[in-house]
């Protein structure tokens, strides 16, 4: 059920839009959001202000950790290419592949 709103806080197009990629980009956060939406929306037919006020309660910290295992991979994955650029450059000591020098042996002649 989608609710029209007439408020003066709607969201330009442009805003929304970009606010819909970027949730596209984080699908776990985008779930979270939808089912906090539903909440609000009342999807779930709740009738008590108290099984409502905990199912938000459960929804915003779902959503908050979501965040931050979100942030914590992107943080991730920024130090992993951040120490591959950095480690480009530095060739890193090898064992030879040589077996070494044959010990002299006497000829039979």
């Amino acid at each position: 059920m989608v609710h029209q709103s007439s408020d003066s806080h709607e969201m330009p197009c442009a805003e929304a839009a970009k606010l819909a990629q970027r949730l596209h980009q984080h699908p776990r956060l985008r779930m979270k959001v939808e089912q906090l939406l539903a909440v609000v929306e009342n999807e779930g037919e709740l009738t008590r202000a108290n099984a409502a006020e905990q199912r938000v309660i459960e929804s915003i910290q779902k959503l908050g950790q979501a965040a931050l295992q979100s942030w914590a991979e992107q943080q991730n994955q920024q130090q992993t290419q951040a120490l591959l650029e950095n480690t480009r450059g530095i060739h890193r000591a090898r064992q030879k592949n040589s077996i070494g020098t044959r010990d002299s042996v006497p000829s039979q002649s």
